[in-house]
This record gives structure tokens, sequence and C-alpha cells, in this order.
């Protein structure tokens, strides 16, 4: 493991982790009133997207938890400059399944 996980989040999933939700970049080319990721209300509040080591570290824990599915969202994760890097990694870390949520207008 890369980072110590909550002993909490370790006991309730163990080794049963099946899918992740990974928010890469908190910049959108689109201002959706209706959208939960505002930038005005941002989760990152000192980065604007999280670090492609810190990214694979997180995912790396997450398949030795068990994870199987990974989607990656974000305010708009296309234009996070690492992401054809992350599905790559992704998948030879043994990802079945990658999804992207994205507002597709990039």
């Amino acid at each position: 493991m890369n980072y110590i996980m909550d002993q909490k989040f370790q006991d309730y999933f163990g080794k049963n982790l099946r899918q992740v939700f990974l928010y890469l970049v908190d910049d959108c080319n689109l201002r959706c009133v209706q959208c939960l990721y505002k930038l005005d209300i941002c989760f990152q509040v000192e980065k604007k997207e999280i670090a492609f080591e810190d990214a694979v570290k997180l995912i790396s824990d997450f398949k030795e938890m068990g994870a199987t599915k990974l989607t990656l969202m974000g305010g708009e994760p296309t234009l996070y400059k690492h992401l054809l890097d992350l599905i790559k990694k992704s998948k030879e870390l043994g990802y079945e399944y990658v999804r992207i949520d994205t507002n597709r207008t990039i």
C-alpha cells in the first residue's frame, strides 16, 4: 500500500472493493447551473488537479483492495493532462473496466 488508509475503510472493504470513482480535475469547459462540480465549490482547495503520481498510487492501492472497475471523473476529466497515461496505467494494473464521466463537448 502506498497510502495509510482509514482503518474503518479497510475493515469495511477488506479485499472486496469493486468500483472506484476518482476525481481528477476541478476544471471544466462548461458552467452548467445544475452541475454538482462547480469551480467555486471545488473539492481540491489548493490544487486544481490530482498529481499523476498520486493518482497512480491511489488506483494501485484500490486495485490491491480488490477494485476491478474505475470511473474517472472531475469537473471535466478530458481536461486532465495525464488522462491517457492514467488509463494506460489502470489497464496495466489489471482494471477490467475504465469509464470516463464526461460532458462530451471536447
